[in-house]
């Protein structure tokens, strides 16, 4: 019973920060900022294992999209699938 009430508190601790953070990402995401928000989303959420499951993968460089509507997205889909298809 300890333990449970011991992770209702943290977790009530946590919820406002979370909020925070939420509303914080949200703002980049509706400003059209993409490299905030995944800049953002990188450096504070990022995974380290990700980085060490991925050790033999190849790169595939970077491919730049000139903004984040449906032909962006769709031209930046394909531009992933020829580099992978070449690999």
């Amino acid at each position: 019973m300890r333990r449970l009430r011991s992770r209702r508190l943290q977790f009530g601790l946590a919820a406002p920060l979370l909020r925070l953070e939420v509303q914080r990402v949200a703002q980049f995401a509706q400003a059209g900022d993409l490299r905030a928000l995944a800049t953002a989303l990188m450096r504070e959420h990022y995974d380290p294992a990700y980085r060490r499951a991925s050790a033999g993968a190849r790169d595939l460089g970077e491919i730049t999209m000139d903004g984040g509507a449906e032909s962006d997205l769709d031209r930046a889909a394909e531009a992933v699938a020829v580099r992978a298809a070449a690999l």
